[in-house]
């Protein structure tokens, strides 16, 4: 594996191999949207968890194997932001890291793309008490970290996720 930065339109989008898996799995719903990222917060996040990819044979472009939710989340961010070219211009979402894997077998792509969704869920979730535990970050956190997700600027915004969950 190598790690390369990348211009965002080289990422094709997932990997053909994966077609299969992803449609057993799409209907997950993640408590975060995108309006709970600053930009600053999403561009930090991808680079502690870098986008893992395969390059296209004889093409430059790049297919996602990992890193699903990351790549799910920084497409919509650049779907919303197309047309500003204020966004554009100063946008740190232009280039992202990615992982390069040189294993293309597809037991490999399909293995790694099942951890990712399988092992994420669990790694990241924060149990039954979402909004309390929020809270907890909110308060014992340094402020100029959590000013960079909305999520936790209000406690509306805090407590509706609890709310759907119920």
């Amino acid at each position: 594996m190598r790690l390369l930065t990348v211009p965002f339109e080289l990422l094709a989008g997932l990997h053909p191999k994966l077609s299969e898996q992803t449609k057993k799995t799409s209907q997950l719903m993640y408590s975060s949207t995108i309006a709970d990222f600053s930009v600053d917060s999403l561009a930090a996040l991808l680079g502690l968890y870098p986008i893992h990819v395969v390059q296209q044979k004889d093409e430059a472009n790049y297919w996602v194997i990992a890193g699903l939710r990351q790549f799910e989340l920084l497409s919509v961010f650049h779907a919303k932001n197309a047309a500003s070219e204020a966004v554009a211009k100063t946008n740190p979402l232009t280039n992202i890291p990615v992982l390069v894997h040189d294993k293309t077998t597809t037991k490999y792509i399909q293995q790694l793309a099942a951890t990712d969704v399988a092992g994420s869920a669990i790694l990241f979730s924060l149990g039954t008490k979402v909004a309390a535990q929020l809270d907890l970050i909110r308060e014992n956190l340094p402020e100029e970290i959590v000013q960079q997700f909305p999520k936790f600027s209000s406690d509306r915004r805090l407590s509706d996720r609890k709310s759907r969950k119920d």
